[in-house]
């Protein structure tokens, strides 16, 4: 689940924080509930307060500013449809360069997903955020190859 926060008073980065989700939801292809909030009591379970807010599966991934949506695909010609569908997103030429995110989604075929994984593993820390959408690779196949939270 993605939750974004944000105070009672729509601000622009909080507009472009939500159109920034909403548009890496759309090129997962997958759907994940997202949850827009301004409740004090929902606020108070995370240790900050800087706004917008963005919490991933219950981790705070991003505070106080709106992170980038870079996207790599190894076929030509659905990364640059992809980067002319979305403005915003900043198309990779490498899937290394495109693990530089806080948040790494892995949304790509189940037989490549180790071999994606192990591509990237260099470029991932202890900070990285990282989402597989393939069913049957458990965190623990992942954990092996990277260090994630």
């Amino acid at each position: 689940m993605i939750k974004k926060f944000c105070s009672e008073k729509k601000c622009l980065k909080c507009t472009r924080l939500m159109a920034r989700v909403e548009e890496a939801v759309k090129i997962s292809g997958q759907s994940w509930r997202i949850e827009k909030t301004d409740s004090l009591d929902e606020m108070m379970k995370y240790p900050t307060w800087v706004f917008p807010m963005l919490v991933i599966n219950g981790k705070v991934v991003a505070r106080g500013y709106v992170p980038s949506v870079k996207v790599f695909d190894p076929n030509s010609e659905t990364l640059n449809a992809l980067a002319s569908d979305y403005p915003s997103v900043k198309k990779t030429e490498t899937p290394e360069e495109a693990a530089q995110a806080k948040v790494v989604v892995i949304a790509v075929h189940p037989p490549v997903v180790m071999e994606t994984i192990e591509q990237i593993a260099g470029m991932v820390n202890d900070k990285t955020f990282v989402v597989s959408l393939a069913p049957k690779i458990t965190i623990e196949k992942i954990a092996s190859k990277v260090k994630i939270r």
